[in-house]
């Protein structure tokens, strides 16, 4: 699985620095504190929370209900046999799940929460891998992809703070490091006059990087 590592600076006053950190942190699925958790920024609703990650873009009893595949005429066949073949425990479940996957992709333009979840995120998953360093810079990987929309949401909730954030794929053989500034959902690419203003650098060390102050 290909990653990213992302940190966030929350640039401020001691106050403003708090009640963001304070916003942030969440709880993992065993129940323990994590320093960022997406669903503060945007939550995912209860009902996408419940759905299952099918390994199949279209569950069989989503099919059986439309009537049809988008694949064409053979790959519904293909679903009607399959669907023939279980027992009727099987049957049921598959309808019930096919009604579960409809109601979502109707109300929120998603199957399942993984796809939600790339709609609404920019990655299938929430933060993982995290880590506080100091008050102000929280340090986490995501899968696949950055997660700068979201970074822009969160400013935009505190629009009087500046948040700096940067990321790089864990598998460039050459790191390459993009960092901008957001404020009230804005970003501002970096210009050297800009980081001379904050007085920060970015260092890579093999596959991590630091932002320096």
């Amino acid at each position: 699985m290909d990653c990213m590592y992302n940190t966030l600076v929350i640039i401020g006053s001691d106050e403003q620095v708090k009640e963001v950190r304070e916003f942030l942190k969440g709880n993992d699925s065993e129940g323990n504190e994590i320093h960022i958790d997406f669903n503060k920024i945007i939550p995912t609703p209860e009902e996408i929370r419940d759905t299952m990650n099918f390994p199949t873009h279209i569950s069989i009893g989503e099919t059986i209900l439309l009537g049809y595949h988008e694949n064409g005429v053979d790959a519904f066949e293909d679903i009607e046999k399959e669907f023939s073949s279980m027992d009727e425990k099987a049957q049921k479940e598959a309808i019930e799940i096919g009604k579960k996957t409809l109601s979502c992709l109707l109300k929120y333009d998603s199957r399942n929460w993984n796809d939600w979840s790339w709609d609404n995120w920019g990655t299938g998953w929430n933060a993982f891998k995290q880590q506080l360093k100091g008050t102000d810079t929280i340090c986490f990987t995501t899968a696949w992809n950055d997660v700068l929309p979201l970074m822009k949401k969160l400013s935009e909730m505190f629009p009087d703070i500046v948040f700096l954030y940067a990321f790089m794929s864990c598998c460039y053989i050459i790191p390459e490091v993009e960092t901008y500034l957001i404020k009230s959902g804005m970003k501002i690419e970096l210009t050297e006059a800009i980081k001379e203003k904050f007085q920060f650098d970015v260092v890579v060390v093999k596959d991590e990087f630091e932002l320096l102050f």
